[in-house]
């Protein structure tokens, strides 16, 4: 595959060294009834510019796919989990979530970045930090 991607770049590379340096004719096209005037590689690099936009749109597109799917993943994992608990607890509702589940169900409001990096809250407890404030 490496091999493929390395020939496929040089094959690239020759294509636009080729395209610039022979590209001087001039092309005239409308474009909304008006008239534009531009040598060969400018079509060329708006074909590029156009399909780097395409490319940034179809990765957009599959992040947010992705994080949609991890999304409904962990939510249900999450009911799972809590429906483990409910059958395993009984009628015990003494129990909050986040004494079971392991993690802080607060989010941390402090404002610094959490151990994501997200600011807002993380989804583990920092261990640096502690609600106990030392006597003087």
């Amino acid at each position: 595959m490496i091999l493929l991607a390395l020939l496929l770049l040089a094959a690239v590379v020759a294509l636009v060294v080729g395209v610039v340096l022979d590209g001087g004719e001039s092309v005239a096209f409308d474009v909304f009834t008006v008239g534009v005037d531009t040598p060969l590689w400018g079509v060329f690099a708006g074909g590029v510019g156009t399909g780097l936009v395409a490319l940034t749109g179809v990765i957009a597109l599959v992040a947010g796919i992705r994080r949609a799917r991890e999304r409904r993943r962990e939510i249900e994992y999450l009911r799972r989990k809590v429906a483990q608990h409910e059958r395993a607890a009984g009628s015990d509702d003494d129990q909050e979530p986040r004494d079971w589940i392991g993690q802080s169900a607060a989010p941390d409001r402090s404002g610094t970045p959490g151990a994501s990096g997200t600011v807002g809250g993380s989804w583990m407890p920092d261990p640096n930090t502690s609600s106990r404030h030392a006597s003087p």
